[in-house]
């Protein structure tokens, strides 16, 4: 099918398009969410929810042009609902791939104590037990807790924001060597 609506026509509210819109993302949308563990009712309320949002804010006008397909805009409101869900049942992303945790600044939430961990999640365990206790607990308080660089600098008597954020990159750079050189 693969329509393709401009802002004008999204922002008319037809029913229609956003009908068409739905059942043409589903499948896909539908495939690319399984892979995080959660349920069938939980993947419909996270698809219902993004194209709510998607709507939201073409009506609103927050959304004015499109630096990507639709679909691509759909699927990023997807994940952080995804990823918003998994922090509020404290649940893991079912697959942290090398590229992740290369890029590990992306991800909302990882739970070290899952029990059922594929060979490249054990790896990232295995890597981060193996940090200092000073790094562990900085990029917990960041990715786990949510916490920002100020709210760590106080927590963890730091002197100032540049230093937590400079001690941060060095614990993400040892956490990707160790797992780049077990590989």
């Amino acid at each position: 099918m693969n329509t393709n609506f401009s802002i004008e026509d999204l922002r008319t509210g037809n029913n229609r398009i956003y009908s068409l819109l739905y059942k043409e993302n589903k499948e896909a949308f539908y495939s690319y969410a399984r892979k995080f563990t959660i349920s069938e009712e939980e993947i419909e309320e996270v698809y219902q929810d993004a194209l709510v949002v998607f709507y939201e804010n073409i009506a609103e006008g927050r959304l004015t042009s499109f630096e990507s397909s639709i679909k691509t805009y759909l699927f990023s409101i997807g994940k952080y609902k995804i990823y918003e869900l998994l922090r509020r049942k404290k649940k893991i992303v079912s697959t942290i791939t090398l590229e992740q945790v290369e890029n590990i600044e992306n991800l909302t939430h990882w739970n070290l104590e899952e029990n059922v961990l594929d060979e490249q999640q054990e790896k990232v365990k295995t890597a981060f037990k193996n940090l200092g206790k000073r790094c562990q607990r900085i990029l917990e308080l960041f990715y786990t807790e949510n916490k920002s660089i100020k709210e760590i600098m106080h927590l963890e008597n730091y002197e100032n924001e540049n230093t937590v954020k400079a001690q941060k990159s060095r614990c993400m750079k040892s956490l990707r060597e160790m797992i780049t050189n077990k590989s």
